[in-house]
């Protein structure tokens, strides 16, 4: 046999993928520095030299929820759930995001609890999944624990929503002493935002 009809795909693939982690690579830079737009290009551009790659698809799902392209996203993200080869959280973390944001709570619950059944030590999906839990008013104290644990394992963007999510929970476990300050450390990480400060007023007695 010819080895050198054998090197052909092997060489192709190899370029294929160098060519995906670097448009993933641009778009998740674009990304870091708020240029939705331009992460969308780069991301668009990997799915298509890379149509059966699950991380590009789910790349791209969470630019267009950003973009407030719900239903879109929706779509993009569904296909990296069945492009992927191997059990993939994120693209059910995101999947529930969706849903919660079109209100649809019970396909919110699912891809969240399909999220934490693949990756149940995941932050992000335990703070997503505690948020499915508090809008439908179920498995609270479940939700408790889940967004104490984001508390102290989400990265610095995301901390100040899980205190204001757990603060919401034990608000509605009637812990109201607990609830005002789980919301004071959430405003004083983002002293700025203004749910907040009206949520305290909520919780005031």
């Amino acid at each position: 046999m010819n080895r050198r009809w054998i090197c052909i795909p092997l060489l192709f693939s190899l370029a294929a993928c160098i060519s995906l982690v670097n448009y993933v690579g641009k778009g998740w830079e674009a990304y870091q520095k708020g240029d939705l737009d331009g992460a969308e290009k780069y991301f668009r551009t990997a799915v298509r030299k890379r149509p059966h790659d699950a991380i590009a698809h789910n790349n791209l799902g969470v630019v267009l929820l950003d973009l407030d392209r719900v239903d879109e996203a929706i779509q993009v993200l569904k296909m990296a759930t069945i492009l992927s080869k191997t059990p993939y959280a994120s693209p059910h973390v995101n999947l529930a995001k969706a849903y919660l944001e079109k209100g649809d709570l019970k396909l919110a619950r699912e891809h969240g609890d399909k999220a934490i059944s693949i990756d149940a030590a995941n932050p992000i999906a335990q703070l997503v999944v505690a948020n499915v839990y508090v809008a439908l008013n179920e498995r609270l104290k479940e939700a408790e624990s889940y967004a104490q644990t984001a508390t102290q394992k989400v990265s610095d963007y995301d901390k100040a929503a899980a205190w204001s999510t757990l603060a919401e929970i034990e608000f509605k476990l009637g812990k109201d002493s607990a609830a005002l300050q789980a919301l004071d450390t959430a405003l004083a990480l983002d002293t700025d935002n203004p749910f907040y400060r009206q949520q305290k007023s909520l919780y005031r007695p």
